[in-house]
């Protein structure tokens, strides 16, 4: 009997492991599903990529170019891209992925997958291991290239946006205006051009805007449009393509001195309701700006660099809701004094309830800036759409052009974000700015008054010891009580 009982339980003991291996079996082979408890589903393939994984018409040979024996942090970035391929090959199989270890530096050099460097830490030595991890994915007679599988978010927003261009026929024209005072912002536009066709637009010089532009970017303006150039931007409007104006009501020049934004926009803006104002917007929500003082440097957080969190965002709005931490520079609000024209309107970024004012005539030394009793929020960014009746033509305004200088733009990784999500949204009518934003997360502190920050204080330096305090009362209660019942 007791052979029996070993034998049941060795065949039950089988049993289980055959039924829990084929199940794996099964799900690897039939089913595929990430369970991602991260806020920003960082390790699920967003809507957006499976769209574009499913929407390939052919074969993609995708080839990841990774070397071996890296050091353990960088062998963990070779994995989570294997992974990542993996998924994307789940939703696509015309997605056909295979790892070659690199072998030949002139050809990857020829690809354009650049030689890394990695320090590593063995047997309390520091040294210096080279290798590769680049993506090279082809269709046709084309190709796209990720240099570096880097772990830091952006991995899936590069492939799916290298699948978006080979599945495209032919690369979508952004034009981008080359008159009336406008800066060069070459770094927005290099940007820009990993993607798109950015075409300079000078409405001096042309009597239609190019139908083949999606969107036009109007960025820091500093001279006024006649009436036939504001007629233009109506037309490119009414035939269904799309606006974004990046302009503040005042300009700051590098020594901090103030001056009229030289431009008339609001001349053509009134007709759609609204209105750049002409000041400032400071918010105690903001970033750190250095300053030169004699021969000290220093640091400070500067209330006229609004700093936008997630919350200050609109979250129903796949271009901006999962942005966090953009920094908009003496930016202006934005005023819709009158929508008559019924035009559909979403307030795309406002400051925090710690915002005021200034006008062109503040001192904005960072000494000098110190918020009133009366504090409220701005509208800093606003959609329209539905202009002339055209559900396809919208219009954005941001009170603000500084944030797309080469500076801010170099400084700030979410204001790369919020540019290319905007144009995304605008261009492509798709949810790849839902994708980047995944990797732009600034677990920024929510702003708070100094009431609430003097109780968290408090509860921080003696919560501890209430607590502790409070448990050895009662416990000194209970063990006195069950003394007196045992005696």
């Amino acid at each position: 009997m007791a052979w029996q009982k070993k034998f049941n339980l060795s065949s039950t003991v089988l049993l289980i492991i055959a039924i829990v291996l084929a199940l794996n079996w099964l799900s690897a082979a039939f089913f595929w599903h990430r369970f991602d408890l991260t806020a920003s589903q960082r390790y699920s393939l967003s809507p957006a990529s499976q769209t574009a994984a499913k929407a390939l018409p052919d074969v993609v040979n995708v080839t990841a170019y990774f070397s071996t024996g890296l050091p353990a942090q960088y062998a963990q970035w070779r994995q989570d891209a294997l992974d990542l391929l993996a998924e994307y090959h789940a939703y696509a199989p015309n997605l056909r992925v295979r790892v070659e270890v690199p072998t030949d530096d002139s050809r990857m050099q020829q690809l354009g997958i650049p030689k890394l460097q990695f320090n590593d830490i063995n047997q309390d030595k520091m040294q210096v291991v080279s290798g590769y991890l680049g993506i090279v994915l082809a269709y046709g007679d084309k190709t796209e290239v990720v240099p570096v599988a880097e772990a830091n978010g952006r991995l899936e927003y590069e492939i799916t946006r290298s699948l978006v261009r080979l599945a495209n026929q032919k690369q979508v024209a952004v034009g981008w205006l080359s008159s009336n005072g406008i800066p060069p912002n070459a770094g927005a536009q290099q940007m820009l051009q990993q993607l798109y066709n950015v075409v300079p637009v000078d409405l001096s010089k042309t009597k239609i805007i190019d139908p083949a532009i999606k969107t036009l970017v109007i960025a820091g303006p500093s001279a006024k449009f006649n009436q036939d150039q504001m007629t233009l931007l109506d037309k490119f409007l009414a035939s269904g393509h799309s606006i974004m104006v990046l302009s503040g009501g005042l300009k700051v020049n590098n020594n901090l001195t103030v001056a009229d934004s030289g431009n008339n926009l609001n001349d053509w803006l009134k007709k759609y309701g609204l209105k750049i104002e002409n000041n400032l917007v400071l918010d105690q929500s903001s970033a750190v700006a250095s300053f030169n003082q004699g021969f000290v440097n220093i640091s400070v957080n500067y209330p006229a660099w609004v700093k936008l969190l997630k919350q200050n965002f609109a979250s129903d709005n796949a271009a901006v809701a999962s942005l966090d931490g953009t920094v908009l520079p003496w930016p202006s609000p934005i005023d819709q004094f009158d929508n008559s024209n019924k035009l559909t309107t979403q307030i795309l970024a406002r400051s925090s309830n710690f915002a005021w004012t200034q006008d062109k005539n503040a001192d904005l030394a960072p000494g000098k800036l110190v918020a009133p009793q009366k504090t409220e929020q701005y509208n800093l960014a606003i959609e329209l759409s539905g202009i002339a009746n055209n559900k396809d033509s919208r219009l954005v305004v941001i009170g603000n052009d500084a944030f797309i200088s080469d500076n801010f733009l170099q400084q700030q990784p979410a204001n790369q974000a919020l540019l290319q999500n905007l144009v995304d949204s605008l261009s492509l009518n798709s949810n790849l700015a839902a994708i980047r934003a995944k990797a732009q997360a600034d677990a920024g502190l929510k702003e708070i008054d100094e009431s609430n920050k003097l109780w968290l204080k408090l509860v921080n330096i003696f919560g501890g010891v209430v607590l502790l305090a409070g448990f050895g009362v009662v416990r000194y209660v209970v063990r006195k009580r069950t003394k007196f019942l045992t005696i």
